[in-house]
């Protein structure tokens, strides 16, 4: 897997929701490659895979967040 693989960018309806309109996304091109940098390294070093909600998180907020990483693999790590 590259340094910086692209995976960010090419995510958006997962990334921001289907109803996100281009201009209103909560991050510039260059904070989500950073980020994507940082995920990939990390992944890397620890064999772990990295999934970043960002969002509101329905309350109660704890259910929220386990049902969404109940759709990860078990090799996950995420971070909302």
């Amino acid at each position: 897997m590259p340094a910086v693989s692209g995976e960010i960018s090419a995510r958006t309806k997962l990334q921001y929701g289907p109803t996100s309109e281009v201009g209103d996304q909560p991050f510039t091109p260059g904070q989500l490659t950073r980020m994507d940098e940082a995920l990939t390294l990390s992944s890397r070093e620890c064999g772990l895979a990295f999934s970043v909600y960002v969002g509101e998180l329905r309350t109660p907020t704890r259910a929220h967040a386990e049902a969404l990483f109940e759709k990860l693999t078990d090799d996950a790590v995420l971070l909302a």
